[in-house]
């Protein structure tokens, strides 16, 4: 989990740094925000963010925790298959969408917490 923290704290500085160092700009393409930066690896920075954000989910011994991992990584790979110029935007739309299951483990998990209380 340490290294899955320091990809992730290495992937946000990297964004940091890209967004405020070089020309940037968003603009709608087929009801899809698509997102525009110079330079860098696109496919290599997904891919670090991607560890970095899905492998802890997976890791997890909750199983909503673990679906919620596996969601968020079929709609990377949808949002890839299907809406590479979009990409960005789509994954995190379904990210946004699959965290509901974040809402069924706690709903799932307050009666148990509850009881143990009583």
């Amino acid at each position: 989990m340490q290294v899955c923290l320091a990809t992730g704290l290495a992937a946000a500085a990297y964004f940091l740094w890209r967004m405020f160092s070089g020309p940037r700009e968003a603009v709608i393409v087929g009801n899809c925000i698509v997102y525009r930066l110079q330079g860098g690896d696109p496919l290599l920075t997904g891919l670090v963010y991607l560890a970095a954000t899905v492998i802890p989910l997976m890791a997890s011994s909750h199983r909503s925790i673990f679906a919620l991992g596996a969601i968020i990584f079929l709609g990377c790979v949808v949002a890839y298959a299907f809406y590479w110029d979009a990409f960005l935007s789509v994954w995190c739309f379904f990210a946004a969408a699959a965290s509901v299951v974040i809402l069924g483990h706690f709903e799932l998990a307050r009666p148990t917490a509850l009881r143990a209380r009583l």
